[in-house]
């Protein structure tokens, strides 16, 4: 078996990072190269050794995180499980403490750095080489920096060399910031870019105002604030065309981002052309002029299957009135992480270590813990979906996976809890069970009795009135079955399922 160091930096490796050469078994956080570029430290990682090994690691620049445990080839005691668990707990803790102490700092400096910065010199050889203004960058040892804000406050800065070369302020927030390019205010409609020099091409080009939110991934998060924002003005997603990488990244996540705020799409065209590393709306102004940048963004277009609808949609400068070109009723959408970080800590914490010794998708160790959890609540609240529309507070869940790929064994960890008082309780009913049994068949022999009396009394020609009145009283006192909670019910089977199907949380095996 290998050894807990060579297992944690295989699982580094497993989730897509670049694990670090050496690796430190003392619980405390570690920084490392998670792209294996020198002077990166976006990634990050923690290992215990003491007990049954376990550690966490992942990349704030991905916004990745995963728990890990030590493969010891055999199933872990309850003491050793309670400890993991309580070790993920620390280590979790520890973790976000740590985080919250750095982005403090990074912010502390982004301030003092942009406060110390002077105005950036319209010659500088980065915006010549662009084409643009500094739009607002300053300048700080030669390079140009830009502040990233949320909520009114500047958290971290980018910095681009005199080359172009760009990195951002070490442990400085990212996501859900942006910079501004332009007034807002009375403005035909707002812009959303990635980078700086794409940003600055559209505003000096078309006049409106832009939002930068310097990465791909950050597109989406910077839309949905710009909408809670500004919930009247239309929106633009202006594409990177990253045709060259896998998945095109830049145009997905403008894609996802239109369709949820409502907005509308712009992408670069270079027509038959296109040189190598041309994907942006600064590249396709410095090869076909800034009119061409013009049209394609008045040319922006709703995509198909958008979420949310503005009051107003239209491209600002593509009105030619007349009914608009119809949209396909379906769309494609890309598959995205699974948002466990959105689950209370309880229920992360626990989806996690699941995930770490069961090896299952996290997905699907979700599905089974709110499932469960679901089970065990929606008896003890209610929810108001609409006015005299009252109901518990249930899920209904649809697994679909293939058989042996441990849907069950999911489900086992979560709903053991439940499996155990529906036992317990069963339990405790057999006494009251027992007697139930003995007053119904008491019951049954006296109702068989008058039923037997009037039958009698009817084929002889005499009177049931008084034997009828007799069975109508001991109708009400028929005894009453114990409730015996049942939470988990065997599949009914009347139409068979797929195999691997699961319907309302139980397995079709």
């Amino acid at each position: 078996m290998l050894n807990s160091t060579q297992q944690f930096s295989d699982a580094i490796k497993s989730a897509g990072l670049i694990p670090p050469d050496a690796i430190e078994a003392d619980g405390a956080i570690h920084r490392f190269a998670s792209n294996g570029k020198r002077g990166d430290d976006a990634g990050w990682y923690q290992l215990h050794s003491d007990g049954i090994p376990a550690g966490s690691f992942g990349c704030w620049r991905d916004g990745l995180t995963q728990t890990w445990r030590a493969d010891v080839g055999r199933t872990l005691t309850p003491a050793e499980e309670a400890e993991h668990r309580a070790k993920v707990e620390a280590m979790r803790t520890q973790r976000e403490a740590d985080e919250a102490r750095r982005k403090s700092e990074a912010k502390a400096k982004a301030k003092s750095i942009w406060q110390k910065a002077t105005t950036a010199p319209e010659d500088h050889p980065y915006l010549t080489r662009k084409g643009i203004k500094a739009n607002g960058a300053k300048l700080h040892n030669g390079a140009l920096v830009i502040p990233l804000c949320a909520d009114g406050e500047i958290h971290s800065l980018q910095f681009i060399g005199l080359d172009g070369a760009k990195h951002f302020l070490t442990d400085g927030r990212v996501k859900g910031c942006y910079f501004s390019i332009g007034n807002p205010k009375g403005a035909a409609a707002l812009a959303i870019a990635e980078g700086f020099a794409t940003g600055a091409t559209i505003h000096e080009t078309t006049g409106y105002p832009v939002a930068v939110a310097f990465n791909a991934g950050n597109v989406g998060t910077v839309a949905k604030a710009m909408r809670d924002k500004f919930p009247d003005l239309p929106m633009i997603l202006c594409a990177d065309d990253d045709y060259r990488t896998e998945g095109n990244p830049g145009l997905t996540k403008a894609t996802e981002a239109a369709r949820a705020v409502g907005g509308l799409l712009a992408v670069p065209d270079f027509g038959g052309n296109r040189p190598d590393g041309a994907t942006d709306f600064n590249d396709m102004a410095q090869l076909c002029g800034k009119e061409a940048i013009a049209s394609a963004i008045a040319s922006a277009e709703q995509v198909a299957g958008t979420i949310h609808q503005a009051s107003d949609t239209s491209a600002p400068a593509n009105n030619s009135g007349g009914w608009p070109e119809p949209q396909p009723m379906t769309a494609k959408t890309e598959p995205e992480p699974y948002p466990v970080e959105a689950l209370p800590d309880t229920v992360r914490a626990a989806v996690e270590e699941v995930v770490s010794f069961v090896k299952a998708p996290a997905p699907m160790v979700a599905s089974s813990a709110l499932a469960a959890l679901s089970l065990a609540i929606q008896a003890h609240a209610d929810a108001k979906r609409a006015e005299k529309l009252h109901g518990p507070v249930g899920l209904f869940l649809l697994t679909i996976a293939d058989s042996g790929e441990r849907k069950s064994t999911c489900d086992g960890f979560f709903t053991r809890s439940i499996r155990d008082y529906e036992e317990a309780e069963a339990e405790a009913a057999k006494p009251l069970l027992k007697n139930y049994r003995a007053e119904l068949e008491a019951w049954e022999a006296k109702r068989g009795g008058i039923k037997e009396l009037i039958r009698q009394n009817a084929k002889g020609g005499k009177s049931t009135q008084s034997a009828e009145s007799d069975l109508r009283n001991l109708e009400h006192d028929k005894p009453e079955e114990p409730r015996v909670p049942r939470l988990i019910l065997p599949m009914q089977r009347q139409k068979p399922l797929p195999m691997g199907w699961r319907r309302n949380g139980l397995q079709v095996a």
